[in-house]
């Protein structure tokens, strides 16, 4: 699977006009690679994943194996991609079966999921013992694997997350990258990041975005070279990861 991004825009309009959320963004990922988004707020993150999606109107194009996305149907769309955030917290509290069961009403999987095939999912993600809690009873960390579990269940081939690190502590930030790593061999996982260390430490292939355009893409090694953190975010930063700390020693 090819997802590619072309010539991707987006405006925004305010009391001046419009302004420019995303110009000419370009990139694409293969099956089996995490991409990590970086850049300020405001830098155009969240909006490169809802135009990704199409929950924004843009210029440009999506494609995923050559098939436009703004073509698909909604339930089609939901087929291939899933973009999960903490906003995606339920109005009702289900429990945490019934939550991920639902990823499956999303796109249009033609039979209702067996349980047996659930509980697969919560197995995989070491949920099980947390079934029939309420959603709105579990942690942080273990919501986060009630939505990935969701989009497993819903079987998207893209799994988009928006800052999933924020408001978790560092054991749940650790597990909630290992699981992600464990969980990439047939899908692409792009996710938003603030902490520069953890996106490291999740993938090698890493964009950089400021005001709107792309500063970089490319793999972390390269971009700590560059040089190219420091001027994104206006500050002296080290990013440090597990394979470069000898390095910085």
């Amino acid at each position: 699977m090819v997802l590619e991004i072309k010539d991707l825009s987006q405006k925004y309009r305010n009391t001046l006009g419009e302004t420019d959320a995303l110009l000419n963004i370009e990139f694409s990922l293969h099956t089996g690679e995490i991409l990590s988004i970086l850049g300020p707020n405001g830098s155009g993150k969240s909006t490169l994943l809802k135009c990704i999606i199409n929950i924004l109107q843009h210029e440009g194009e999506v494609l995923i194996d050559g098939i436009l996305v703004k073509s698909l149907k909604r339930k089609k769309i939901a087929k291939k991609i899933a973009l999960l955030s903490q906003h995606n917290s339920s109005f009702f509290n289900f429990t945490v079966y019934e939550r991920v069961k639902m990823g499956a009403y999303s796109s249009e999987i033609s039979e209702e999921p067996s349980e047996k095939k659930v509980n697969e999912v919560l197995d995989m993600l070491d949920l099980s013992q947390f079934k029939n809690r309420p959603v709105n009873a579990l942690s942080g960390g273990q919501f986060q694997r009630v939505l990935i579990a969701a989009a497993l269940v819903q079987e998207a081939e893209v799994i988009m997350l928006d800052e999933p690190t924020n408001h978790l502590d560092i054991k749940y930030q650790l597990e909630l990258i290992e699981l992600l790593k464990s969980i990439n061999k047939n899908k692409i996982i792009i996710s938003v990041m603030h902490n520069i260390d953890l996106a490291m430490n999740l993938t090698d292939k890493m964009l950089v975005l400021n005001k709107g355009e792309i500063r970089f893409f490319g793999n972390s090694d390269e971009l700590i070279k560059r040089n190219i953190l420091n001027e994104v975010y206006e500050t002296d930063i080290r990013a440090f990861t597990l394979k470069n700390m000898e390095r910085w020693k």
